[in-house]
């Protein structure tokens, strides 16, 4: 693809956003390099202040991000669209799918899979298979209430301003503690925060002059983050309880700036060849189903945990080869899968299926809906 033919910026708004899919896509790289970096034992094997811990910890940097990002896309592109309970059961059913499909082909392959665990696969959310789809769920089913604070720009501007003092900055000055029960970002109440930033993006634009320096202060804000854990390596900053992890969470100041400025970034690209948009669009369908299939416990367990450990003692632009190549593969791998799942999906047609349960569903909820209204 000729990138200055087929890929520019245009502040004109479209039924579907193409830069929002490769930010899907390159949302879900990033998603697959931490995993690499951290399970696969990266981070843990380089030794403190070196080189490669520099390099390795600088791709983390780069990457940490990409969870905001994924739920602020979320909220960028409900903020102007209804919500359709179908398509959370959509979903579902393709976290059913590789809940118990990938278990049973690495029992079947002679992986070790404890019995308990396969009752439990049938079971994904109350077996907590995958953290970010039982969060996901409560946001997805509560964005109708979310939409109505969008309704009021000012309301809406308050919130995200008291939100980033009270889940990103005072924790950072409290140490790390979690002090407002957020989880560092691995609960829903930090996903609703991200839910109206994403909505508040779409609805309110960067101006130009502070969009066109969205990347630098991505970059720039990465950079700080990598620095900020050079910086509490310090000895008496340990002493008084500041750990180098400090800033590596998802509500940290600097990983939600990040996320910030990727999505202003990418919201604005678009894709002039329309083979190559519907390529980014197909891609961006499987995003999902990578998450699915590299983070599921068994695979993770079986088949990344401490696999890529030999990396940290390599040359370090073969350690940052083989990081990038390894999450680069992992992801290929993973789309294909998917490919070959959407084609049995299309094939016993669960999005029929999907939108019959989720008319029943929409209902049902609606009815629910009103009547709280009325009691209170």
């Amino acid at each position: 693809m000729n990138n200055q033919e087929s890929v520019g910026y245009s502040y004109q708004k479209s039924r579907r956003n193409p830069g929002i899919d490769l930010l899907k896509t390159a949302a879900m790289v990033f998603v697959v390099m931490l995993h690499v970096l951290g399970h696969g034992g990266v981070l843990k094997n380089t030794t403190d202040l070196s080189l490669n811990y520099e390099v390795a910890w600088g791709l983390e940097s780069l990457a940490y991000c990409a969870v905001n990002v994924y739920v602020m896309i979320t909220g960028f592109l409900y903020a102007d669209r209804t919500r359709k309970i179908s398509s959370l059961i959509e979903l579902w059913m393709e976290v059913l799918f590789y809940s118990i499909l990938v278990p049973a082909v690495l029992f079947c392959a002679g992986f070790r899979i404890e019995k308990y665990h396969l009752f439990w696969c049938f079971f994904p959310v109350v077996g907590n298979q995958y953290w970010f789809f039982n969060q996901y769920c409560i946001l997805f089913l509560f964005i109708p209430f979310m939409k109505k604070v969008c309704e009021n720009k000012q309301a809406l501007k308050t919130i995200l301003l008291l939100g980033i003092c009270a889940f990103s900055i005072i924790p950072v000055l409290g140490r790390g503690e979690d002090l407002f029960k957020t989880n560092g970002g691995y609960s829903v109440f930090w996903f609703v925060f991200l839910f109206w930033t994403g909505a508040y993006i779409k609805l309110n634009p960067l101006p130009d002059r502070l969009r066109k320096h969205a990347g630098k202060v991505y970059l720039a804000s990465a950079l700080l983050l990598l620095l900020s854990r050079n910086i509490l390596h310090i000895p008496i900053l340990n002493r008084i309880g500041y750990k180098p992890d400090l800033f590596y969470s998802y509500t940290s100041p600097l990983v939600y700036i990040c996320a910030v400025c990727l999505l202003s970034l990418f919201s604005e690209i678009t894709i002039q060849s329309s083979k190559a948009e519907n390529a980014v669009k197909k891609m961006a369908s499987l995003t999902f189903g990578v998450y699915l299939i590299h983070e599921n416990r068994h695979v993770r367990s079986n088949l990344i945990a401490g696999r890529f450990a030999s990396f940290a003692a390599e040359p370090t632009a073969a350690m940052l080869f083989h990081v990038l190549a390894a999450a680069c593969v992992i992801f290929g791998i993973c789309c294909l899968i998917d490919y070959l799942r959407s084609l049995i999906f299309r094939l016993i047609k669960t999005r029929k299926w999907a939108e019959i349960i989720g008319r029943s569903m929409e209902r049902k909820w609606s009815s629910a809906m009103q009547r709280l209204e009325e009691i209170f």
